[in-house]
């Protein structure tokens, strides 16, 4: 599917145009041009290399969709793989949608298989704010600012799921738990291998910049993008760091619980221990209660000294902390 939008910046207008109309407006010095296509065909793909003039590599990275977050440029635009979070809290699911950013002088292009919602929300962005005098440079800062910020709600929403399990882990300390722990480790390691080759396209982009004259007015914006990156990475290691302490804490538990169990049989096998020794020794039966016992209280007798050693040893074991 593809969609183009014609942007005047003398005057702030922004109108869609068909197909047709794309070369004309690139042609046009006082235009430029936003290109988004979703899930594009050979044919479009080939439209848009020849329109465009790009690369052949560039051509080839656009037909495959498996590019990391890099930044590679042309002797007339700037190519930019980016990768955009969608965060499924039930299953603890990350899967992230590439996209490819190409920047010219007076044009944007937007290449992507999948629908991408934060591409609407930068051109709802785009048209409230009708910026006179606004160039290419700066929708493509709208749409990188777009794609990183989309990062945050789900690292907000994974730090609050670790204070949860925080509590959960010394309350319950259940597989269950461990089993959430491991999950959320994925998503921060898989967030972790998109943004750490995203810093640093972000980084050469910086460099690209400081050589550009024509750039170098957004230099600022691109900065502040970059520095959300940073500061993402940072909260994902923090985070990352948070969880292992956690599992460690929830293994110590269980542990814990473990040992205590083992005190507990311990005690129960002990206590049974020693009233089997002594039934066994004076040969008890279900008749007399004692074999040949002229005492007729014998069997009583032995039931008492029984109940006495069994409160000592319970009295013990609790004195001790096993109980």
């Amino acid at each position: 599917m593809l969609h183009c939008e014609r942007y005047a910046p003398a005057i702030g207008d922004i109108t869609p145009i068909p197909r047709t109309q794309v070369a004309d407006a690139l042609a046009d010095p006082d235009v430029v041009l936003w290109v988004e296509l979703t899930g594009p065909d050979e044919g479009e793909l080939a439209w848009l290399t020849e329109t465009f003039r790009l690369h052949p590599l560039t051509a080839e990275d656009l037909r495959n969709q498996r590019q990391r977050p890099k930044l590679d440029q042309y002797d007339d635009y700037l190519f930019l793989a980016l990768r955009a979070p969608r965060y499924d809290p039930a299953a603890r699911e990350l899967a992230v949608d590439e996209l490819h950013l190409l920047l010219g002088d007076r044009y944007l292009l937007a290449v992507h298989q999948a629908p991408m919602p934060v591409l609407d929300t930068v051109r709802q962005r785009w048209r409230q704010t009708h910026p006179r005098g606004a160039t290419a440079p700066f929708l493509f800062y709208l749409v990188l600012d777009g794609v990183v910020d989309g990062y945050f709600p789900i690292v907000d929403q994974i730090g609050d799921e670790i204070d949860d399990l925080d509590a959960e882990v010394f309350s319950t300390a259940r597989a269950r738990t461990q089993q959430k722990i491991l999950a959320l480790r994925r998503v921060l390691l898989a967030m972790r291998k998109v943004l750490g080759p995203t810093r640093d396209a972000l980084n050469e982009l910086l460099t690209v910049v400081e050589r550009s004259p024509k750039q170098a007015a957004l230099r600022a914006y691109y900065i502040d993008v970059f520095d959300h990156v940073l500061r993402l990475t940072d909260f994902i290691d923090t985070y990352r760091e948070m969880l292992s302490v956690s599992l460690e804490a929830m293994q110590s538990t269980l542990a814990n619980q473990l040992n205590k169990n083992m005190q507990r049989l311990t005690v129960g096998a002990t206590v049974l221990a020693t009233a089997t020794v002594i039934t066994g020794f004076f040969g008890m039966n279900l008749q007399g209660l004692l074999i040949n016992s002229p005492w007729p209280y014998g069997g009583h007798a032995l039931l008492a000294v029984l109940a006495i050693i069994t409160v000592i040893e319970i009295w013990y074991f609790r004195r001790i902390g096993w109980l």
